[in-house]
């Protein structure tokens, strides 16, 4: 009884599993057919950034490498890749437990060869979109893994174990990260040495912060432009909440709670001030949550921005749901505000028949 007892508990707490996701972008894929191995860019992942490679075995298979900030318990996962028609295809799989620890292999099953041989569909300007999808055990529930098996503990000393980790009892005071220092720099104002003012909002800022961030920031500071000679750099042209958005970025490079409406206007900032990696993060969200409704509103600002490969994903888009973008008032509206680009994005329909 008292086994069947301590096992009910343990699959109790193992219950709940956390469901995590995020693109690896792979660039210059190409070069894999010399060089075997390539560094991987990955968009936001909350409290778990990853790193990465994707490596080529000595034939043509593929493999991708993740390395995690902390151990977690993998169950289960799913990789798809991204086509030219914005269409995510399956490229690998694994179900029942994969293992524990911090670094883990997952091999795609569509391999070199194959992705080269149909790069107009899979590759955009030598770049792949990998999209993992992965279920796992929370820190509390990976605790109850490492518990031990003895028949004389009671039910009671599990429940104490994994209330308070073992190193979590030595270490009340975890050390802060550089993302936690810098984000309390910011918070706190400490030493702040110029400020960005919009209509609604002073922000105090860092020069030097900002300037290692942003090419725009820092030839604003370093050549004597009229916006920096006072105390602050006037920016009129986006919202208080898009610049807090921005700084948050600029300070500990992750963004939170973003939605379609505030993704866009952030873009529009990061494009600005030339922060590619916030431009990257921006539309990887877009690419995931482009729809028949919304996509007229992707195809404008990516025309606006002179953004080439995010014009030419949405275009796709567009014409491979024709059927449903073409009939909607979304698109009618579009239409009448502009007329060449509606023009051009039809034409791609019928050019591809």
């Amino acid at each position: 009884m008292q086994f069947q007892r301590r096992r009910k508990l343990l699959l109790a707490v193992s219950k709940p599993i956390e469901s995590i996701s995020f693109i690896a972008v792979v660039k210059r894929f190409n070069t894999l057919a010399t060089e075997y191995v390539i560094e991987a860019y990955f968009s936001e992942l909350p409290e778990n950034q990853p790193s990465g490679f994707i490596h080529r075995l000595n034939g043509s298979e593929i493999t991708f490498h993740i390395n995690l900030s902390k151990d977690i318990h993998l169950y289960s996962y799913k990789v798809s890749i991204l086509d030219n028609l914005g269409i995510w295809q399956d490229c690998g799989q694994g179900g029942e437990q994969q293992g524990y620890g911090m670094r883990f292999e997952f091999p795609l099953t569509k391999n070199f060869t194959t992705l080269m041989e149909n790069k107009q569909l899979f590759l955009r300007n030598d770049m792949i979109d990998l999209r993992f999808e992965m279920n796992c055990f929370t820190r509390l529930n990976t605790m109850a893994q490492k518990i031990p098996s003895s028949e004389k503990e009671k039910t009671s000393d599990y429940v104490a174990n994994l209330r308070v980790p073992v190193n979590e009892k030595k270490r009340k005071n975890p050390p802060s990260t550089l993302a936690d220092d810098l984000t309390s720099l910011y918070k706190e104002g400490t030493l702040c040495d110029t400020k960005l003012r919009t209509d609604s909002e002073t922000f105090p800022v860092h020069k030097n912060v900002l300037s290692a961030r942003s090419p725009v920031f820092k030839n604003m500071f370093t050549s004597g432009m009229i916006e920096t000679t006072g105390d602050c750099v006037d920016i009129p042209d986006i919202s208080a909440d898009t610049v807090r958005r921005l700084l948050m970025f600029i300070y500990t490079d992750t963004v939170k709670d973003m939605t379609w409406q505030n993704a866009m206007e952030l873009y529009a900032a990061a494009d600005k001030y030339q922060i590619d990696s916030l431009k990257l993060k921006c539309s990887t969200f877009f690419r995931l949550n482009v729809q028949p409704t919304n996509c007229c509103d992707l195809l404008w600002l990516s025309d606006l921005h002179q953004d080439a490969d995010l014009k030419q994903f949405v275009q796709r888009y567009i014409v491979t749901r024709d059927k449903d973008v073409f009939g909607s008032e979304e698109w009618r509206a579009f239409m009448s505000n502009n007329v060449q680009l509606a023009a051009d994005t039809m034409y791609l329909k019928y050019a591809s028949k």
